[in-house]
């Protein structure tokens, strides 16, 4: 509409647009639609343009954009705020709306979205969405400078009403999504019933921070947010990477794993963004890659510190743009995933050895969860080994039990590999049991040949007396291994062939653990780390 036709009646028409808009929001059915439908009237009908609706994200309470019909995929995924940034993060913050003339003379106007003519002056508005209890976002919309000029004040007015309108609609919208979701979940929980693995109901523990961690899983889940799942190998970290995606408003769209440590990094990059027919030498038809299966749903890349250097600003541009480039191909495609990695290596070191992008690291880790070791939570060993053995049951038809001895043997052990050496060690004993109930002697002879357990070769070993009591502590039982060890050596005259001999291990089996307790060549304990 021209800008002479606004001027000749404006309250008469700001009235009827705004009457318009109820009109739309109180027959809400698709929310995404009828924000969009209000936007479009804000373009169409009183002249302003890109407008968007920011909110605020649940969990990392950043704001992000909604909706905005002018705006590209990829300006809207960079179009991103914390509660501290910009000028939308200051009318959030204070509730309270605002006007800048000219966004070029305007420091705190980051123009995260761009894509602005600059040939034009632009003037810009940004006012909260209120509702009851504060705000939820941030309405906000450009205008030419001269065409602002003598009604600001009532385009301020105008527009903080539209935001009063949709505030109540936003959040009535948001906690009817909840309720729905909590329904369909307990729905599918019972036709799916108990063997739902991705269920956090079947998260098997008894330890107060896994229980928080299921709590912020359930939590994250509901999000947009990138996550980093951190922890050993085998403490569960594509469970909780399952969890999330299975808990989320996501879960009906695909959960596309990649292993990043899996494939060559000439394959790799293929494997993430697909090709082109012809972009190389048996290229013989357009591939979609792993970003494009995952297009509304959860990309899951396993093994992230293990990602070349070369492949880590091409990863970076599709997470923080959401724009990707197939192989041999020269259009950008914008693809709506959710990201969830993980890694068993401490990112934050790799970053400041500069084996891993700084930028890339602070873009994946805007949530991060730690799965804690199998060792700081002993506590929930007999419960997972009952948990494997009832599945076993299950599985073969089988009753058989295990003894406390046993249990207790279990919770004496370092597992190294986590819940996952648990696992294969409960499968190993079960398929060589020779009655129904497991006892101690059959856990010693399930991890007779695991350089993971030497308290278990006592029996084979009488030079060397391991330790059969549980110690106090893991600081304790390290202690006790490595002094063990020391004597050994020692023993030995620091031969390393015949120390390994007398403790019945491998000599490769010692060397691990000498380096793991800082023991040098030549006996001499090196300061502990």
């Amino acid at each position: 509409m021209a800008a002479s036709t606004f001027s000749s009646q404006p309250s008469a028409l700001r009235l009827g647009t705004l009457q318009r808009m109820v009109k739309l929001l109180s027959g809400l059915r698709d929310l995404p639609k009828a924000l969009n439908s209000v936007l479009t009237l804000l373009i169409t009908e009183l002249d302003f343009r890109r407008p968007s609706i920011c909110l605020q994200d649940p969990v990392t309470a950043d704001l992000y954009v909604e909706c905005a019909p002018e705006l590209s995929e990829s300006e809207r995924i960079r179009a991103r705020y914390s509660r501290a940034e910009g000028v939308i993060g200051q009318v959030f913050r204070l509730n309270t709306p605002i006007f800048i003339a000219d966004t070029e003379m305007e420091p705190l106007f980051l123009n995260r979205a761009g894509g602005r003519n600059r040939e034009e002056q632009w003037a810009f508005y940004a006012v909260p969405i209120r509702q009851v209890g504060g705000p939820v976002g941030v309405l906000s919309a450009d205008r030419r400078s001269a065409d602002a000029s003598g009604r600001v004040a009532e385009d301020l007015a105008f527009l903080g009403a539209v935001g009063d309108c949709l505030g109540p609609v936003i959040q009535l919208h948001r906690q009817s999504r909840v309720d729905v979701l909590a329904h369909m979940e307990r729905s599918e929980q019972i036709q799916r019933g108990p063997d739902n693995v991705y269920s956090l109901e079947n998260f098997v523990t008894v330890h107060p921070a896994m229980r928080e961690l299921a709590a912020r899983v359930l939590k994250v889940a509901s999000s947009r947010a990138t996550v980093l799942i951190q922890g050993e190998s085998g403490t569960g970290k594509e469970l909780v990477a399952h969890a999330l995606h299975y808990n989320s408003q996501r879960s009906a769209r695909p959960f596309v794993k990649v292993n990043c440590a899996g494939l060559p990094p000439t394959l790799l990059e293929s494997e993430l963004f697909g090709y082109e027919r012809g972009a190389f030498t048996g290229a013989e038809r357009t591939r979609r890659g792993r970003f494009e299966q995952a297009n509304g749903g959860t990309l899951f890349l396993d093994e992230i510190g293990e990602l070349p250097l070369p492949m880590q600003p091409k990863l970076l541009r599709a997470v923080q743009e959401g724009e990707i480039e197939r192989l041999g191909g020269e259009q950008a495609l914008a693809v709506d995933v959710r990201i969830i990695a993980a890694t068993n290596r401490d990112l934050g070191q790799a970053t400041a050895a500069g084996q891993f992008r700084d930028d890339l690291y602070y873009r994946l880790n805007v949530v991060p969860i730690f799965i804690p070791p199998l060792r700081q939570r002993v506590e929930d060993i007999p419960a997972l080994a009952e948990h494997f053995l009832s599945r076993w049951n299950d599985q073969n038809h089988s009753r058989l039990g295990i003894d406390r001895e046993a249990l207790e043997l279990l919770m004496q052990l370092p597992w190294p590999g986590n819940v996952r050496e648990l696992e294969n060690v409960m499968e190993r004993v079960c398929l060589f049991l020779r009655g129904n109930v497991i006892r101690a002697d059959d856990v010693r002879e399930a991890t007779r040949e695991s350089a993971a357990f030497p308290r278990a070769v006592q029996a084979a070993s009488p030079e060397v007396a391991w330790p059969t009591s549980r110690p106090g502590n893991l600081r304790d039982l390290r202690r006790a291994e490595r002094d063990l060890i020391l004597d050994a050596l020692s023993r030995s005259k620091f031969i390393q062939t015949r120390a390994a001999q007398l403790l019945g291990m491998t000599p490769r089996q010692l060397a691990y653990r000498m380096k793991k307790y800082s023991i040098d060549v030549q006996g001499d304990a090196l300061p502990r780390r």
